[in-house]
């Protein structure tokens, strides 16, 4: 028991030793427990109120994403408007490219494209100042459903099964560069400057809707023109479903502004998104020291 009281007394003061002072003083060492920092992180974090995002234009025949890695629209927050100026004024496909020429804004997420406006002018070849003959064709896609066939939404939060009417029998799809014919012009739904006379150039507005996290909707206006289809065709009402939009599917709270456009000529000025996105901010963060 001794010996044991003896060699403690001879650790402590060895350790006693070691860390005194050069005068000769003693501090007994003791333990040092790590202590929590204040460190700055940085945390994508959804801005719950809309904001809105000016793109500019975009002159160059390409795809290009418009969004960051780092940047996102979140859909589950609020909508997302997008709305641009498309001019096609000066722009007519070479022959056989007519139905192959589609340039397009949308969104989409990690996965692929999701949504878009597609637009194109496959009639623009063959026009006459006083007939209506659409030139221009303005069309909602998604993947894998690209044309008239595939509309299937009767608004924001309704998705039916598709075709919606008579898909041949649309409005506001397709729209006519110059004049048409006195008795065509007091048709139902035709508005100078805005389904014809139109010169090649549409103010386009999309919005994109969620219904839930992976399914929504996108409903467009063109030259403040709504979609609609007819079961037959008449001239002097209304679409028998009007407007009328189309689902969207993907990761639609990350989903990013994307532009591509082909033809020659083809561009689009001003822009612009507004929603509830995804932004990097500095939050402080307690760390704890290891």
């Amino acid at each position: 028991m001794k010996t044991r009281l003896l060699l403690a007394l001879v650790l402590v003061l060895t350790l006693a030793a070691v860390s005194g002072s050069a005068s000769g003083s003693v501090t007994f060492l003791r333990p040092q427990c790590p202590s929590p920092s204040l460190q700055l992180a940085e945390v994508p974090v959804s801005v719950l109120e809309p904001v809105t995002k000016y793109y500019g234009d975009i002159v160059e025949n390409g795809f290009v994403w418009l969004d960051t890695a780092g940047d996102r629209w979140d859909l589950s927050q609020c909508d997302l408007i997008v709305s641009y100026t498309l001019d096609m004024s000066g722009y007519v496909p070479p022959p056989m490219e007519e139905y192959n020429e589609w340039s397009m804004v949308g969104v989409g997420d990690p996965g692929g494209l999701r949504g878009w406006m597609a637009s194109g002018a496959p009639e623009a070849a063959d026009t006459d100042p006083n007939d209506y003959e659409p030139d221009d064709k303005l069309c909602l896609s998604a993947h894998e459903r690209y044309d008239e066939e595939t509309y299937d939404a009767t608004d924001p939060d309704t998705i039916v099964t598709p075709p919606i009417g008579e898909p041949t029998d649309s409005y506001g799809i397709w729209f006519d560069r110059d004049g048409v014919d006195p008795l065509d012009a007091g048709g139902w739904g035709m508005i100078d400057g805005q389904t014809y006379n139109t010169g090649g150039v549409y103010d386009v507005v999309v919005t994109f809707h969620a219904i839930d996290p992976t399914l929504g909707t996108m409903f467009a206006t063109v030259n403040g023109i709504q979609t609609g289809f007819y079961e037959t065709w008449r001239d002097d009402q209304p679409p028998d479903y009007y407007p009328v939009g189309k689902s969207v599917t993907g990761n639609l709270n990350n989903l990013r502004l994307f532009a591509w456009l082909k033809g020659q000529n083809v561009k689009v000025y001003d822009l612009t998104a507004t929603g509830c996105s995804w932004a990097k901010v500095l939050i402080p963060m307690v760390l704890k020291n290891r």
